[in-house]
Order: C-alpha cells, then structure tokens, then sequence
C-alpha cells in the first residue's frame, strides 16, 4: 500500500486474496498429488558449477523437463536425493528422471535400484556416473555404478563443437534432438534394448537411446540433454499424462492437484498469460469453490485469473 490512508488497487486485491482463501479453507493441509519426480542433489549441482563437462547440461535438461511437464499439464516434485535417504520416498512416482547424475555414490544407486525393483521406471541422461562423492573419475566404463541398472555402458563420447550438424535420435520412427553432447551407447546384456540410434556425425547408426528391465521396472538411458521434444516423447513412452483427463487446457493455464487424506480432491487451475484463456470440460462435473458455481463445458479464465475446481 501507499504512504497516505486511501483505498487502490492493491489494497482491492488484498481484500480479494483474503476472501478467497476463506473460500478454499476446505483444502488447506491438501497435499500437492504428482505421479512424476524430478532427480536433484547437492553435490551434482555444487560439482556443475566448476565441471563445465556437465554443469551446463543440466539446466538446459531441467529447463526442458519443467516447460515440457508444465505444458502438458503433468504435476511433478523435484526430489532431492542424499545418501541418507532423506529424499521423499520414490515409491509413489511412476516415473523419475535423474538428468545428468554425474556424481553416484553405493547408497543413492541402491535407492534407485530399490525403486526401479518394485515396478518403478527411471530415465538417466548423458555424463552420468563418470564420478565418485570426492569428484574424481574412477577407472570404471561409464555409467560406473549405474550401469547394473541401466545394462549398458558408454563406447565413447563427445560435445558438439560449432562446426557439427545437430544431432538426433532416431526414434520408433521420429526424429528426436539430441543436443549439446552425445554419449554412445553399448549394451551389456541381451536384455538391453536399443530404442533409438544416432543420425549423423561419426557415430550414425550408433544406439543413443536404450531401454532395460529391471526387477518390475525399467531403466531408459537416453544419452543425450533433454529438449522439450524428447521429454514429450517420454511422457508418452512412460504413460504420464494430464490427471485430469476430462480438462482441455491451454498451454498457459498450469494445473496442479491437491488430495486431502479422505480423499477429497482439488484442481488448481492458473493463467499465466494477459490474455482469456478457453478450457473445456469434457468428462466431468466440477464446481468452483471460488464463486460457489458448477461450470460449462467450456469457460473463460481471465487474465492471470484462477480456478479451484471440485467434482460434483
């Protein structure tokens, strides 16, 4: 507010924030509800800063995962994970990406192995377990530790200089972008399959892409950054989707989905963008906690403007 004692418009909207709230008090405690996780830990980012070999393959990889899920309307956590165990439990996440896990150590490995074991699905990208927690390179093929889990190892690897062709990965038919740096992929089991394999440069024709079973789970080794293209194709290999399958939403609107213990469920629905944004309603009947309303098949969201849905 100003320095003097007259109503504006911040104070308006002060005024409706409060109202609001008071309104959705039925969803305070909700729990944020996601079927997909995001990998992230200390000693990789701190390493990255100094490692130019990986640190920066990391934020354009999580770049691309946050505006990929994002768009889609995927809910997702980023989960630390430490050797403690610490991190949130993985068992409730039917996919988890672990970008560019360089640095691997026994204790983080044997989480991942637990998780992908009952059933879980894993997707690591290039420059992975090349380090140990002290930052030196053991004489180990890469992945190092990871390669139990993913079945194969790395032949060789390189950057893209300025003077190569963009790369990609052939895969089931489409071509995906395979930036920055490039990992050349050998499988070490018979179990191990080769999904997608590199077009162009020295190494066309060289798999680039493999899937292998693990206990119930499966393990992608994808060797490359990802793009907003690869993680699309993922999403679809892996079955992660919008949960609400009766929503058509704009790229501009997140979702995101609260569950309170006795099951009630909410959907928070927010434009990002100045302009209306038109969702659709296809499959269900909700009600707007916020003006009390059930909705159309198709609304109006104004700008930056907010839902907060519950089914009928």
């Amino acid at each position: 507010m100003n320095y003097y004692s007259r109503d504006n418009r911040r104070l308006a909207e002060l005024r409706r924030t409060h109202e609001d709230l008071g309104k959705i008090q039925c969803a305070a405690g909700a729990k944020y509800a996601a079927k997909v996780a995001v990998l992230c830990d200390y000693d990789n980012e701190w390493d990255g800063i100094e490692d130019k070999w990986h640190g920066p393959l990391r934020g354009r990889s999580m770049d691309a995962l946050f505006k990929a899920l994002q768009r889609a309307h995927i809910p997702f956590d980023f989960v630390n994970i430490d050797d403690a165990g610490t991190s949130a439990p993985l068992g409730g996440y039917d996919a988890v990406f672990y970008p560019h896990p360089t640095i691997i150590t026994e204790a983080r490995t044997a989480q991942l192995e637990a998780y992908v074991q009952a059933g879980g699905r894993l997707v690591i990208g290039c420059r992975a377990g090349y380090k140990d927690i002290n930052g030196q390179c053991p004489m180990t093929p890469m992945p190092g530790l990871l390669a139990k889990l993913t079945g194969c190892t790395v032949e060789e690897f390189t950057f893209l200089g300025p003077a190569d062709a963009p790369e990609s990965i052939r895969w089931g038919g489409e071509s995906v972008p395979a930036p920055d740096f490039n990992d050349v992929l050998h499988p070490e089991t018979a179990a191990c399959a080769v999904l997608g394999t590199y077009v162009g440069n020295y190494y066309d024709g060289k798999p680039g892409l493999t899937a292998h079973p693990f206990g119930s789970g499966a393990v992608y080794a994808f060797g490359a950054v990802f793009t907003e293209a690869a993680v699309r194709r993922f999403t679809e290999l892996l079955g992660v989707s919008c949960p609400e399958a009766g929503l058509e939403l704009p790229e501009g609107v997140e979702l995101a989905v609260r569950e309170q213990p006795d099951g009630r469920r909410f959907v928070f629905l927010l434009n990002y963008l100045a302009q209306p944004q038109t969702i659709r309603l296809r499959g269900g009947a909700y009600r707007d906690l916020l003006t009390g309303r059930a909705l159309a098949e198709t609304e109006t969201l104004e700008p930056y403007g907010v839902l907060v849905l519950e089914n009928l």
